[in-house]
């Protein structure tokens, strides 16, 4: 298993989009979004998500996990309602 910084993972991100909506092939990037546990956690998980979306990152992810709290704010990251996921915490 290989561990990333955040400004690598960051890289990672713009790369897929970039190529993702460029129509090129993407599938050698694999990105992964974890959502954990806890109610002061899953607000900040909300919060990063809804900004995600946002920002056009909704659907670069190849597997999404939710622990817990974390299992609404990624359904409704999923769904693209990630503010309406927010407001349940």
């Amino acid at each position: 298993m290989q561990y990333h910084n955040s400004f690598s993972v960051l890289q990672a991100l713009l790369q897929k989009k970039a190529l993702k909506d460029s129509g090129k092939p993407h599938e050698q990037i694999k990105i992964a979004l974890i959502a954990l546990e806890g109610v002061v956690v899953g607000v900040f998980g909300g919060n990063d998500v809804t900004s995600l979306c946002e920002l056009g990152f909704g659907e670069v992810f190849e597997v999404v996990f939710g622990l817990s709290t974390g299992v609404p704010t990624v359904a409704y990251f999923l769904v693209g309602q990630p503010r309406v996921g927010k407001s349940i915490y």
